[in-house]
């Protein structure tokens, strides 16, 4: 596995993804987002088929066509993620598995449905992701949901993921109210994991007010769908750290 986290550093596009009147995927549309949101001198990684891109709304064909397509718009010097959406292990293999055949580089993995309610303080997320490490054998992304949704994890729970060596970045959602869970969650990981990426979006360090502070104190990187219609602004943010 080549792939670390310090190749996440920097500024990460959650796309998001048009539809047509038809509900058929508005691919000139895309295509004209990616050229937007995507360009490399304002944007370090790409990441598809998340919350914004509307994965849950896709087909599978959809999904893996997204990865195709973006794979072969970005610059080579870009990774792309991918979100994988799972309802148990053998479907996130599934996933995962043609995600990187159709081009991803990390697969960003969703708390599965069968693990709903269970996640917070229980040791079957990290059997989960230990089994689904060693079956895919390449670098994953944990995306971390809000506590409150029963699918996020506690502190100690992103703790233990974080040294799974496969795992490379954490995609911070926790949505608090304020900095404080995602403070607790950043020192909690980088005590155990110091090479985990951490990669803060704006609900997931609170208000306005907090994330930019987050942005430049804490982590090596942004990822989030902010960034689709504010590249610009987003880089200039990066430069402060």
């Amino acid at each position: 596995m080549s792939m670390t986290g310090k190749d996440l550093r920097g500024i990460t596009v959650a796309t998001i993804l048009p539809f047509d009147e038809t509900g058929a995927i508005d691919w000139a549309g895309y295509e004209a987002t990616l050229d937007y949101c995507a360009n490399p001198e304002t944007t370090d990684c790409v990441f598809v088929n998340g919350h914004a891109g509307d994965a849950t709304a896709l087909t599978d064909e959809e999904r893996f066509d997204v990865i195709r397509r973006t794979k072969a718009q970005i610059s080579k010097d870009q990774p792309l993620l991918a979100g994988i959406v799972p309802t148990g292990f053998p479907d996130a293999v599934r996933q995962a598995e043609a995600a990187r055949e159709a081009g991803a580089d990390v697969a960003v993995i969703f708390p599965a449905e069968a693990l709903g309610g269970g996640n917070v303080n229980t040791v079957a997320p990290v059997k989960f992701m230990e089994k689904l490490a060693d079956t895919l054998k390449m670098p994953m992304s944990v995306f971390q949901l809000p506590i409150a949704s029963d699918f996020g994890f506690s502190t100690k729970v992103l703790a233990e993921l974080a040294q799974i060596p496969e795992i490379i970045a954490i995609k911070e959602g926790s949505a608090s109210a304020t900095m404080l869970a995602y403070e607790e969650n950043w020192r909690a990981v980088k005590a155990v994991a110091p090479y985990c990426a951490i990669l803060p979006s704006k609900t997931s360090t609170g208000s306005c007010r907090s994330w930019p502070s987050a942005v430049t104190a804490f982590c090596p990187g942004w990822q989030a769908s902010p960034r689709a219609f504010s590249p610009i602004c987003g880089r200039r943010l990066r430069r402060w750290t």
